[in-house]
């Protein structure tokens, strides 16, 4: 028998020398590609330590190479406020109590403090049995994506409060109402209590309170001026924001007596110019955010703007309502004067035909003295229709001193000239009611009756004339007023009329009914008394058997 030779005792150490080559190179290949791998990439034991992570993990987290592994990633990668939630996640998870999430977010924190936040997609490793034995996760930080992305955020609404008050701004009509929508705007977005809007005089430094809303009576007693030279009001004029928060240590009387414990003051500027101030309190809230400071300061331009734009447009409205009015005063006194002058000038011209005709009459002697009467009659006429002129347009261009009135003089004074004007008319005037009473007029009061006694007699086809004034108190709405009603038995006016009697002159000219601007002169002189005038019929339902003016006037006591 061959000599039995005993086995080489390297020969199995050899075996297994090379299957662990065979795993080291495996694990550098692995290792190489992790390494490729931009994000974190890191597998976990059942008991939450580091059994592997890549080089950009380490990079990452702030760790040298091999430093993290074997050590706990609660322990050292998971911020302290976090770690006691994720690790009950983590021991529900490698229990089999949950299934694995392949995708969330959560924060880590580096070897320095700073917090990262991670994407992360987890898988669950497992035995040749089926059984868990730890986890695989890899994760992109996507720390900065976030910030880009809550700061867009941010920004959408931030602008779409800016939109929001800017949209009021444009779609406003009015100043007072642009005020009042901007300033309900802002307090419901942002959640404050109340606030006011102050116009600002930069020459005199100083602004005004003309509108507010959700603040105590007492404090806007207090409030109503603002000195801008007065403390840290001085950086409203250099455009500067202002915010008292915990009033109670920088204003202490604004906290303790209207329980006030934030405050602010914006500017509202516009092209360099401050043109206001925004307002704003609160009585539940310490502090301002970061993106509220950002959209009041960014509110402050765009309402400033806008006030600005809407005081440019309301001054050039007021100035083409201004050329607007004046010119159709221009046209209305020409209208009116050319109208009445014409039907002065044609009753002349009458009365020279007649008086030809009449001059080779002897019998004709007394009609010829009549017609004498008739030209002095016209000549009054013509000039009474100058003297109206000149007394509309110095109730246009100026304000006349108002009195008390006596109403009997006037009245008495008016019906003397009434029956001197006409003395070939029968005319009977009489007058009722209240005495001795006294209104608030100027020195237009007479034309008021005049103007409407001369219609009573020129509109009428009657060869009696009767005119009755009837005085008398009322109480209205607006309070006790004296009540002179004239009724006529003139010809009347119709309805349609009587709705533009007394405002549709200047539009249209003299009226249909040719009586000039008699009538408006009765209006604007009753305006400017703060009074009222209106027509009506003197028997209800039929016009035709005379009119009934009524003149409502202020008693002087």
């Amino acid at each position: 028998m061959g000599q039995e030779h005993d086995r080489d005792p390297r020969e199995k150490p050899a075996e297994k020398h090379g299957v662990d080559i065979d795993a080291r190179r495996e694990r550098v290949r692995v290792d190489s590609f992790l390494n490729l791998v931009g994000g974190i990439f890191v597998v976990m034991d059942m008991n939450a330590r580091i059994m592997l992570i890549n080089k950009a993990g380490e990079q990452m987290l702030g760790y040298s190479s091999g430093e993290l592994v074997g050590k706990n990633w609660f322990d050292h990668c998971v911020p302290p406020a976090a770690r006691e939630n994720v690790r009950q996640v983590f021991s529900r998870l490698v229990t089999g109590q949950i299934e694995p999430v392949e995708f969330f977010e959560n924060n880590i924190i580096t070897r320095d403090g700073k917090v990262r936040l991670i994407a992360w997609h987890n898988a669950v490793l497992r035995d040749e049995h089926g059984q868990i034995e730890g986890t695989l996760s890899s994760g992109h930080d996507i720390t900065e994506h976030r910030h880009a992305e809550d700061l867009l955020k941010k920004q959408a609404r931030v602008m779409k409060i800016i939109n929001e008050v800017v949209t009021v701004c444009n779609e406003t009509a009015s100043f007072h109402e642009l005020l009042y929508l901007v300033l309900d705007t802002v307090l419901d977005l942002l959640g404050l209590d109340g606030g006011g809007i102050y116009l600002v005089n930069e020459s005199t430094r100083s602004g005004t309170l003309v509108c507010h809303k959700g603040l105590p009576l007492d404090f806007i007693e207090t409030v109503m001026s603002a000195n801008l030279d007065d403390g840290r009001n001085q950086d409203l004029l250099r455009h500067v924001p202002i915010f008292f928060e915990h009033v109670l240590e920088y204003k202490p009387e604004m906290a303790r007596n209207w329980g006030f414990k934030l405050m602010a003051g914006i500017p509202l500027v516009s092209k360099a110019h401050l043109v206001g101030v925004l307002n704003l309190v609160s009585r539940s809230r310490d502090t301002f955010s970061d993106e509220e400071r950002e959209i009041l300061s960014l509110l402050g331009k765009n309402v400033g703007t806008a006030i600005e734009r809407t005081i440019a447009e309301m001054d050039l409205k007021e100035s083409e309502a201004r050329y607007k009015d004046a010119y159709e005063l221009a046209s209305f006194y020409k209208d009116l004067f050319t109208h009445d002058m014409n039907n002065i000038l044609q009753c002349l011209l009458s009365v020279a035909e007649l008086q030809e005709f009449y001059k080779h009459d002897p019998g004709k002697v007394d009609a010829l003295e009549n017609l004498a009467g008739t030209i002095k009659l016209h000549a009054n006429r013509g000039s009474k229709l100058v003297s109206n002129v000149r007394k509309l347009s110095m109730l246009e261009d100026s304000i006349v001193p108002i009195h008390a009135r006596n109403l009997d003089d006037a009245l008495a004074e008016s019906v003397k000239y009434l029956l001197k004007g006409h003395p070939s008319k029968k005319i009977i005037v009489t007058t009722t009611g209240l005495t001795g009473e006294k209104v608030l007029a100027n020195d237009f009061l007479v034309d008021i009756f005049d103007n409407i006694l001369e219609n009573a007699v020129r509109y009428t086809d009657r060869d009696h004339i009767t005119i009755e004034i009837m005085v008398s108190r009322v109480v209205l709405d607006a309070g006790a007023r004296v009540q002179i009603a004239f009724f006529d038995n003139g010809i009347g006016i119709p309805d349609d009329i009587k709705l533009t009697l007394f405002t549709k002159d200047r539009k249209s000219g003299p009226n249909k009914r040719g009586m000039g601007m008699g009538l408006s002169l009765v209006k604007k002189i009753v305006d400017k008394l703060g009074g009222s005038v209106y027509v009506e019929d003197r028997v209800p339902g039929d016009y035709t058997v005379g009119s009934k003016f009524v003149v409502l006037l202020r008693p002087s006591s």
